[in-house]
């Protein structure tokens, strides 16, 4: 197994204020990268509280699994005290992560995430995947049984055409095919506060099941006349004859969309392909900028203090009365943007402003997509390795193809275990 402990700058502090403290402070990382050997068919469990779980199924030939764990703290005893408890075997494999104990106090250190990316065989079984607070993900599946719960957060499958049990209580939850295939798999999603969104062929056929208590369901496939009638919460349709395939959906309080797309590609491409993006999810930080602005209000040292947020297209904006609230008001903001699973290598903090009369202002950047010299150092990278594959930007990501998929694999690997001081994305596989 190997560790590797790094710094990444989390904020400039004030000269004024902290002539006895250091000038910059850091959140620390370290990263735990291991592979495990498996059957096909063993059974995956995952546990974690505030971060994101990411899980992508690699080719059928595969026979392991392979972890990547990013544990973050603001402090090293903290980081320290997290921990990630592997017990592997040839058919089975649990991760449980562990937090220490919070002390109880008002402004106690509740900083900490673990970030995971898991690559495993696509016919494993995931018996759990379980977070509290972040992001999960599932990529690729085909296995008979996966499940994943959320507590708050964004909840996505992609390309999954195995049987998929998923329950998210509060956040938006999205189910992604570029293509279709007939075969037998079924997808049901429970969501108690949220909105639902799935985005499927339009000539696939699959049975629908739709419900919400209190929100409305829009359906692409639903006949024409029943799309301009009025709003429903309920759909029970057989699309296309109803093929293999059901989707069930269950919202308590929130929204269900149905799209269907013409996808670009009908058929294989010639070379398979992948691209890589720099992205973050605006919708998480929408919601992390709300828990901000309620926590405000809340907290004690705050109490009379003049802050703003204001969140435009590329920035967020922070202002406040004095150097110190301005400090704490960051520190908020960059703590809710981190538990809500936005990466902290897209927000870039500009240095804070002080005005005549004391005023304090702050820019965070907030980066999408890649381009200039980070993606000529991504690109440079994976020629300097000599892989066989291509790789160009296009329309600020980069187009990785190749003649192999065991090939590209091993690319995204790589890039995996590069920081390059940005986000990595992988989108848009197309076999």
């Amino acid at each position: 197994m190997t560790k590797a402990v790094r710094f990444a700058p989390a904020s400039i502090a004030f000269c004024l204020l902290l002539s006895c403290r250091p000038a910059v402070d850091r959140t620390l990382e370290e990263m735990i990268d291991h592979s495990y050997p498996v059957e096909p068919t063993a059974t995956l469990s995952v546990t974690n509280r505030d971060g994101s779980i990411r899980v992508y199924a690699a080719g059928a030939e595969t026979r392991d699994v392979r972890v990547e764990a990013i544990k973050k703290a603001y402090r090293a005893d903290r980081l320290k005290a997290i921990s990630v408890q592997i017990s592997a075997g040839p058919n089975s494999i649990s991760i449980e992560t562990i937090y220490p104990s919070d002390s109880g106090a008002g402004f106690a250190d509740r900083s900490g995430t673990v970030d995971y990316v898991i690559i495993i065989p696509q016919t494993i079984r995931i018996s759990k995947l379980e977070l509290a607070n972040g992001e999960v993900q599932l990529d690729g599946m085909r296995s008979n049984e996966a499940r994943a719960q959320l507590g708050n957060g964004r909840l996505f499958a992609h390309n999954c055409f195995g049987n998929l049990d998923l329950n998210l209580k509060t956040g938006n939850l999205a189910i992604v095919y570029e293509w279709w295939e007939d075969i037998e798999f079924s997808i049901h999603a429970t969501i108690q506060d949220g909105n639902a969104f799935a985005y499927i062929p339009a000539e696939a056929a699959f049975h629908l099941i739709a419900h919400t208590a209190t929100g409305k369901i829009a359906n692409d496939f639903a006949e024409k006349e029943q799309r301009h009638a009025e709003p429903t919460n309920t759909v029970d349709m057989l699309v296309a004859g109803g093929g293999k395939t059901t989707f069930e959906f269950e919202a308590q309080d929130g929204n269900v969309k149905i799209t269907g797309h013409n996808p670009s590609i009908t058929k294989s491409p010639t070379m398979p392909s992948f691209d890589i993006l720099s992205e973050v999810d605006e919708q998480e930080i929408d919601n992390a900028l709300n828990q901000a602005r309620k926590e405000l209000t809340t907290r004690f040292d705050l109490k009379g203090a003049k802050t703003e947020i204001v969140q435009e297209k590329d920035k967020i904006v922070l202002s406040a009365d004095d150097a110190g609230h301005l400090k704490a008001l960051r520190e908020i903001v960059i703590g809710k943007l981190s538990k809500r699973g936005v990466d902290l290598r897209n927000v870039k903090q500009d240095e804070p402003a002080l005005s005549s009369v004391g005023h304090a202002r702050q820019e965070l950047k907030i980066q999408q997509g890649l381009e200039g010299e980070k993606a000529k150092e991504i690109i440079q990278a994976i020629k300097s390795h000599n892989f066989k594959v291509q790789s160009q930007l296009q329309d600020r990501q980069i187009r990785v193809t190749g003649k192999k998929k065991d090939e590209l694999q091993t690319v995204i690997h790589f890039v995996r275990s590069r920081d390059f001081g940005v986000a990595t994305n992988f989108k848009n596989f197309r076999d």
